[in-house]
C-alpha cells in the first residue's frame, strides 16, 4: 500500500511539474519547492516524537538553487509552545 501511495504522489508531482513547465517554459526564473506533512501513525497520532515520525521532506530545485546539499544534522526550533 505504501509503495502504491508513493507511485500516486510521484505521478501527481510529475503532472504538476509538466503543467508548470508548459506554462512557464524554460524561463530560468521558476523554482520548485516540494514539502509534505509527515502524516500520522497507524494508531491515529503524530507519534512519540521520533525523527522518523516528525521529519518532513523539503526539496527545492530550479532558479536560485545553487547546488544539491544533504542535511546531515537536524535543527529543532520549537518556539510555538
Amino acid at each position: 500500500e505504501y509503495l502504491n501511495n508513493i507511485k500516486i504522489v510521484d505521478e501527481g508531482l510529475k503532472e504538476i511539474v509538466s503543467t508548470l513547465k508548459d506554462f512557464y517554459g524554460s524561463d530560468g526564473k521558476t523554482a520548485f519547492i516540494f514539502t509534505a506533512d509527515h502524516g500520522m501513525t497507524d494508531w491515529g497520532s503524530h507519534g512519540a516524537g521520533h525523527p522518523l515520525e516528525t521529519c518532513t521532506p523539503f526539496v527545492t530545485w530550479g532558479a536560485g538553487i545553487k547546488y544539491p546539499q544533504k542535511v546531515l544534522a537536524q535543527k529543532f526550533d520549537d518556539t510555538y509552545l
